[in-house]
């Protein structure tokens, strides 16, 4: 079992006239910290300003609210159309030929997308 957190568990017995106390630390096990699981609210990211051409990469920086703030949470990533764009678990995508793909960002049970358009190599921006 993995420690996650300290806890002091103190338990107090009384025999006639003698009290003993014994404390002891307690360990909160996975299954009690995803009780305590960070949640959310809200994601919301941002493509590039403009079209992207072929071979040309753009991190996405997603933003999320969650609860408790500053929680650690995972991001996963997909694309609609990976002939088009497409895209890693870290968020770089990566054009690959003409035409518009939607990039999916999800985390929580929370969606946004951004759409990524890629122009051929000579389109001046």
């Amino acid at each position: 079992m993995k420690l996650l957190k300290r806890a002091v568990l103190t338990s107090t017995l009384t025999v006639a006239f003698l009290t003993l106390t014994i404390t002891s630390p307690v360990s909160l096990t996975k299954a009690t910290q995803a009780a305590q699981a960070v949640k959310v609210t809200s994601i919301v990211v941002k493509g590039p300003a403009n079209p992207l051409r072929p071979s040309e990469n753009f991190q996405l920086k997603p933003t999320a609210v969650t609860s408790p703030k500053g929680g650690k949470i995972k991001i996963t990533y997909s694309s609609s159309n990976s002939k088009v764009a497409t895209v890693n678990a870290s968020g770089l995508v990566t054009a690959v030929t003409p035409g518009k793909a939607t990039i999916n960002v999800n985390s929580g049970g929370k969606k946004t997308s951004v759409v990524i358009n890629v122009v051929t190599a000579d389109h001046k921006h």
